[in-house]
C-alpha cells in the first residue's frame, strides 16, 4: 500500500497563515479523524476545527480533493491553519501520532513533486520548471521557469519530436 505523506507546504514561522499538504490513500481519512467532520465536497473551501483529545486546536479552512483532480494525482486534503509556531508544531505532532494507525509519514523534499510525476500530472520538464520556479530571483528567470511549468517547453518538444518522427519516415535509405 502507498504511504499517505503529509508536510507543511509554507515556510515555517510567524505567519497569518500556514498551509499543511496531505497526500495518499488515507488522506480524507486523516481529515475527518481531525475535524470530526465528512470531508468537504471536492475542491470546496470549508471552515473546519481541529481537534485533538477533546481540545480545539485551532479553526482552519479545510480543502479536499479527489484523486484526479489534485496536484499529485492522489487524494490529498490542504489544511490552511493559523500560522502561529504553536499551531504548527502541534498540527505536525498530530499527524505524526497517526503514523502506523493510517499509515502516514512526513514527506520527503520534493515528494508531492515526484507522486505528481510517477501519476502523470507533470513531465520531467515540468519538475525541473517547477523547481527552477522556486529558486527564481529576476523576472526572467520567473518568466523562463514558469513557461516550463506551465508545459510551454514540453509542447515545443513534442512538436520538435513528431516533426523528426514525420521526417524520419519519409527518409529513403541508400541500398
Amino acid at each position: 500500500m502507498k504511504d499517505t505523506i503529509f508536510a507543511l507546504s509554507t515556510v515555517p514561522g510567524l505567519s497569518a497563515i500556514s498551509i499543511f499538504r496531505i497526500s495518499g490513500p488515507n488522506a480524507f481519512r486523516v481529515l475527518k479523524k481531525i475535524t470530526k467532520a465528512k470531508v468537504p465536497k471536492n475542491r470546496l473551501a470549508s471552515l473546519r476545527k481541529i481537534f485533538w483529545e477533546g481540545e480545539i486546536i485551532d479553526k482552519c479552512i479545510v480543502i479536499a480533493f479527489n484523486k484526479n483532480d489534485s496536484y499529485s494525482g492522489e487524494k490529498t486534503a490542504e489544511i490552511h491553519c493559523h500560522g502561529s509556531i504553536a499551531i504548527i508544531n502541534k498540527l505536525s505532532a498530530i499527524l505524526n501520532q497517526f503514523g502506523s494507525e493510517l499509515n502516514i509519514r512526513p514527506a520527503e523534499e520534493g515528494e508531492f513533486t515526484r507522486q505528481a510525476f510517477y501519476n502523470g500530472k507533470m513531465d520531467l520538464l515540468q519538475v525541473e520548471g517547477l523547481s527552477d520556479l522556486l529558486r527564481a530571483e529576476t523576472e526572467a528567470q520567473r518568466k523562463i521557469s514558469f513557461d516550463s511549468l506551465d508545459g510551454v517547453i514540453s509542447k515545443k518538444v513534442g512538436l520538435w519530436k513528431s516533426k523528426i518522427a514525420v521526417s524520419y519516415t519519409h527518409l529513403t535509405l541508400p541500398t
